[in-house]
């Protein structure tokens, strides 16, 4: 059946329109992470990291000497980045959301391992030491990205991307999340979010833990008692286990079947035994 010309430029019109919003995302939207350049941003290289910034709009004399928590990353996690870390610090919330889909200040994203910053004069001149915690943070993420392929990463359990990132940033007990000694607290008064219900990455946290927790902080509850379990399995096992877990999960193995490998039990009978209250281990500070 033949289209009649009418139709024909119906049809061009909706490819050259889906073209255009394609290159739009992948540009200045949601798909910039698999983009390789940054358009409209002025920029700072240094030896291991690219800043992308607003001259004039974004302060950067109390910024975190990037490259230096680089080197600290590269160390707690025992890998190397694949390339220079790329930073975005978008002056406006509008440009964030854009680039993230979200509010959040602070992101990163697969593919490149990107790190997207939304600028905020209170961290940026105040909170110099929760933002370098933040940074480091995310350049867990980020070293990670760039150490996993796509496919992996997909279906990875996501508390232990923030249990380690939130636990080698040494974010517990600062800027609201709960210390080693309020996280345990809190198990024994029964507030517990179970690690498997906070999802997998592409896959939004729904289990049932999550849902009825009652408090109000419950992004910070979360990874701090994920910071909690590495805090954990670290005291139990020595760090070179969990390192091991790290790379046999983003190399060769599914994470529970790393896990099984490495500790001699299964992720869930761990993790029961760790919150029961008569075998909890005693708070250490952090």
């Amino acid at each position: 059946m033949r289209l009649n010309s009418k139709t024909r430029f119906i049809i061009k019109l909706l490819i050259i329109g889906l073209v255009l919003i394609v290159l739009y995302l992948f540009f200045w939207g949601r798909l910039n992470f698999m983009c390789p350049w940054l358009i409209g941003f002025d920029k700072i290289e240094t030896e291991s990291s690219v800043i992308y910034y607003h001259k004039g709009e974004v302060d950067l004399r109390k910024f975190p000497k990037v490259d230096s928590l680089i080197v600290k990353v590269e160390n707690f996690h025992n890998l190397k980045f694949q390339r220079k870390v790329q930073i975005v610090i978008s002056s406006n919330i509008k440009e964030h959301r854009r680039f993230n889909g979200h509010d959040v200040k602070f992101v990163t994203q697969p593919f490149w391992g990107r790190v997207y910053i939304l600028y905020s004069r209170e961290y940026f001149e105040t909170k110099a030491g929760a933002l370098c915690s933040y940074l480091q943070h995310e350049l867990s993420h980020s070293i990670i990205n760039q150490n996993i392929t796509n496919s992996k990463l997909t279906g990875y359990p996501l508390w232990f991307l923030e249990g380690i990132a939130t636990y080698s940033s040494q974010m517990l007990g600062h800027d609201g999340y709960p210390p080693l000694d309020t996280v345990r607290q809190r198990i024994l008064r029964g507030y517990v979010i179970n690690p498997v219900d906070w999802g997998t990455f592409g896959m939004a946290a729904k289990g049932k833990t999550v849902n009825t927790y009652p408090l109000n902080d419950l992004y910070k509850y979360a990874y701090s008692e994920f910071a909690f379990i590495v805090d954990d399995l670290i005291e139990k096992y020595g760090k070179p286990k969990l390192i091991s877990l790290l790379h046999l999960s983003l190399n060769d193995q599914k994470f529970d079947i790393a896990f099984r490998s490495i500790y001699k039990i299964e992720f869930k009978d761990y993790f029961r035994t760790l919150i029961n209250v008569e075998k909890l281990p005693p708070t250490r500070g952090h």
